[in-house]
């Protein structure tokens, strides 16, 4: 799941560069901060951060908005019941994701 949205992300940001898409997914999947904590399975999925990360800038980009905003709520009850650590981390990214829509006018 990791090399997934960390692949997704980098999409967004490489305009459809798919080689350098999947080098920077092996890159996510291979980071020292998921490698040191590999003993601890709850704390082994950053993957949910990145996919909380990737849903704010596929708003930004107003990609499907409904989907994303369901995928966040997906996202907010998984990540409570794996860690409360990340369960805060994914929650203020998708606040943040909430107070742009806001600003931008996309939702009242």
């Amino acid at each position: 799941m990791q090399f997934f949205w960390g692949a997704k992300l980098a999409v967004l940001f490489l305009e459809n560069n798919y080689f350098t898409a999947i080098a920077s997914g092996i890159l996510f999947m291979i980071a020292p901060l998921l490698t040191n904590r590999i003993v601890h399975v709850a704390l082994t999925s950053h993957w949910l951060i990145l996919a909380s990360i990737w849903s704010y800038f596929s708003l930004i980009a107003a990609h499907k908005i409904k989907k994303i905003l369901i995928l966040q709520y997906f996202l907010i009850f998984i990540t409570s019941g794996i860690h409360p650590y990340l369960a805060v981390m994914v929650f203020f990214i998708i606040i943040t994701s909430y107070i742009q829509l806001y600003f931008d006018k996309k939702i009242k």
